[in-house]
């Protein structure tokens, strides 16, 4: 039997400060924008293996999230979609992503380290702006632009690689 496609709009579960747990169904194409923004006691988060796209602001401000996986299906990470998620420290991108919007992991200051996908062209602006922890990152060669502020506040980055190109 075949589940629905459910459409959830923008904003859904926006500041839906007690929330613990959720289960995206494996029908979501999209996760909209502000999805579970402000969500601040979620810890983990399975996002589906249909799903292209998180939208902007998805799951901003969701302060006890420690790890995101996020499935070879997606291409686009929106603006914002993890930003001042403190507590994160594992995000898994894979090489299908071939944009992540601006700030999109600005003050995570939890995580330590990023590998870019190796399609990305443009590193946008403040995307891991106020990222404390991170030690390590490594640009890849098909980066023609690294945004205003990319890694602005980063104190604790110590290695860079940068591509011969």
């Amino acid at each position: 039997m075949n589940q629905p496609n459910i459409c959830v709009g923008p904003n859904c579960f926006q500041g839906c400060k007690e929330l613990t747990s959720i289960n995206i169904p494996s029908t979501f194409t999209i996760i909209e924008d502000h999805f579970m923004d402000g969500c601040s006691l979620i810890k983990e988060i399975t996002i589906p293996s249909s799903t292209t796209k998180i939208g902007d602001y998805a799951f901003n401000s969701c302060l006890m999230l420690t790890q995101i996986n996020i499935p070879s299906s997606v291409t686009e990470i929106g603006s914002h979609s993890f930003s001042e998620c403190r507590l994160l420290k594992i995000i898994n991108i894979p090489s299908s992503v071939i944009k992540i919007g601006d700030s999109a992991f600005c003050f995570c200051t939890s995580l330590e380290n990023l590998s870019l996908p190796e399609l990305i062209t443009n590193i946008g602006r403040s995307v891991l702006h106020g990222c404390s922890s991170l030690k390590e990152i490594s640009i890849p060669p098909s980066v023609k632009e690294i945004g205003f502020c990319a890694f602005y506040d980063c104190s604790s980055l110590d290695h860079i690689i940068l591509p011969e190109s």
